[in-house]
């Protein structure tokens, strides 16, 4: 039987044969080294998400990579160049724009993934305008909390993918 069999969205536990255990935000601030003390992630929906992305990512657009307020994580790998050279003449913005860009494809495509891998949403993008500021969030409840929210999802019926930070999972299994 799989772990994510064993999974009791009532009691938010695996249970097990030598009783119940489940993943906790300790759990999740030694593996990831994950800020356990600080500010709530809120996150508002109330921007214009094009808009956003010029002035946060420097990047334009198009309706074939924003969808919903999600952005495509393979094109903005592909804008930023897999992030593996920063342009010879790059200043502090880019420098700062290319910083953005990684974090949030980190943020889409490990710690807060969905079912398809592919999409990040906005609404964490503004969390990084200010690097000092982002490191006082508690990123690691709502990194806890999102994997639970998919584990739910992934253990219906009709359920037939799980998503979130399985890494954190396969870790602590």
């Amino acid at each position: 039987m799989t772990l994510v069999e064993r999974w009791r969205q009532e009691a938010h536990t695996f249970h097990m044969l030598h009783g119940e255990c489940t993943i906790t935000l300790q759990d999740v601030a030694i593996q990831f080294e994950l800020p356990i003390n600080g500010r709530p992630l809120i996150k508002s929906l109330n921007y214009d998400w094009e808009q956003l992305c010029a002035l946060l990512l420097g990047v334009t657009t198009n309706d074939a990579v924003l969808k919903g307020g999600r952005l495509s994580l393979p094109w903005l790998a592909d804008h930023f160049k897999n992030f593996a050279h920063l342009p010879d003449h790059a200043d502090e913005e880019d420098l700062q724009r290319y910083t953005r860009a990684y974090i949030f494809t980190l943020i889409g495509g490990l710690v807060f993934s969905d079912k398809s891998n592919s999409r990040v949403h906005l609404m964490y993008l503004p969390l990084l305008v200010d690097f000092d500021v982002a490191g006082i969030y508690n990123w690691d409840a709502e990194c806890l909390a999102w994997l639970y929210g998919k584990l739910h999802k992934g253990v219906v019926i009709d359920g037939k993918d799980i998503a979130g930070l399985l890494l954190l999972l396969q870790i602590w299994a």
